[in-house]
């Protein structure tokens, strides 16, 4: 994949296109691990803040992974994040901010000079499934909790969504899937009422709408625009996507807060950064792959999974079982929070590549993180994955277990 993304980089000349890609890349890695401060100081780069949620973009995705919620009831979440709006959208179609905390809880501020906008916790409450053989199988659902908020109640009317960063691995291959193979898998027969959607979101030269495909509601077109995204929302940094700071007008403090420069990342190093996500090669699947998962396979799609988890997409090189649509997946998965077209119950289907080896490193599933273990990331689909569920819970044990291992392979 490297070789092959670096050969259609543009170059001033042969001689020096390796050397320049090779430092770029070492740049954008440089970038990536890099420990953002508020000016003025010597421990890191100027730029973050005045609030914010971290001090660089291993917070939340350590080794390029996936965030991870806290477990505990008096836990912050330190590597997830609580989105944030209001009814209403935004006049290019995006969610209405908050209009005093913004688009995202920021929980952390400058010691004695800006506040922190609040703190977000979260409690598991346990909820039981019980599956056509009797055996039972522990749920949890999270409950949010926000408290010391510097600027008044949230209000009734807010929409929460509380959501555990996503890796990030593979994505310089899903960002080469054509708009136009997007659309024509949307407008395929799926069966059993599956109706995958495209996001169309506002394209980054400000006309007309493209193909959203990053984001768990692929709410961003490129990779160029999420990393903005996260450098503004998640650590307070500025570019010229995002030229002004993160202060919603009624947080005094945090507008007259001085700042080093503007922008705050250059058009330069932020392309350096774009091109190592970019670079990123797709999940190794395990070592040592487990045993009889042609078995798994099979049930895997006689479920019904791979109708919105394909196998494979025209142009990837590569398995990585998603289709980088929307799918309502029902009222259990939900956010209440709409997105561009991407409405309360709309998720984009997760790529399953990589799933073997995150779960065996402990990761947590589904947006929020509330999944354990695959069986439980499958037992709270519901809506157009409703019958895909129900057939599940209906197997024998060992038919679960194939398909468990078929899962853990990828």
């Amino acid at each position: 994949m490297c070789i092959a993304l670096l050969s259609v980089m543009p170059a001033a000349s042969a001689e020096y296109e390796a050397p320049s890609a090779i430092d770029r890349l070492e740049r954008g890695r440089t970038l990536f691990d890099q420990h953002w401060v508020v000016a003025p100081s010597v421990f890191g780069m100027w730029g973050r803040g005045p609030t914010s949620n971290g001090e660089g973009c291993t917070d939340c995705h350590a080794h390029h992974g996936r965030g991870t919620p806290p477990e505990r009831a008096d836990e912050i979440m330190t590597s997830m994040l609580l989105k944030l709006s209001v009814p209403g959208a935004r006049r290019d179609g995006g969610p209405q901010p908050h209009p005093v905390y913004g688009l995202q809880l920021q929980q952390q501020g400058i010691l004695g000079e800006v506040p922190a906008e609040g703190i977000a916790t979260l409690d598991w409450m346990d909820e039981r499934v019980v599956l056509s053989d009797g055996t039972t199988v522990h749920l949890r659902r999270p409950r949010l909790r926000v408290r010391n908020l510097a600027f008044g109640p949230l209000g009734e009317k807010t929409m929460t969504s509380a959501r555990v960063a996503p890796p990030l691995a593979g994505l310089g291959m899903l960002e080469t899937v054509a708009d136009g193979t997007l659309i024509a898998l949307a407008e395929r027969d799926a069966g059993e009422g599956i109706h995958g959607r495209v996001n169309r979101v506002p394209a980054a030269a400000g006309t007309g709408t493209i193909a959203g495909r990053f984001g768990l509601k692929a709410s961003r077109a490129t990779i160029r625009e999420q990393i903005a995204d996260a450098l503004h929302e998640d650590l307070g940094v500025t570019s010229t996507l995002h030229p002004d700071e993160n202060c919603p007008p009624a947080q005094a403090s945090c507008r007259l807060h001085p700042i080093a420069k503007r922008p705050e990342i250059t058009t330069t190093q932020l392309d350096d950064l774009t091109m190592h996500i970019r670079m990123l090669p797709s999940p190794a699947a395990p070592v040592s792959p487990a045993a009889g998962v042609r078995r798994g396979r099979a049930i895997f799609v006689d479920l019904q999974c791979a109708a919105c988890h394909l196998p494979t997409i025209d142009g990837l090189l590569v398995s990585a079982y998603t289709d980088l649509l929307l799918h309502d997946l029902g009222a259990g998965l939900a956010d209440g929070r709409p997105e561009f077209d991407a409405g309360p119950r709309d998720w984009r289907t997760a790529p399953l590549w990589g799933l073997g080896r995150a779960v065996a490193e402990g990761a947590r599933l589904l947006h929020d993180g509330r999944a354990r273990t695959m069986q439980e990331a499958i037992l709270w689909h519901g809506g157009e994955a409703l019958g895909a569920r129900q057939r599940y819970a209906a197997l024998p044990r060992s038919d679960r277990d194939a398909l468990i291992r078929f899962l853990g392979s990828l």
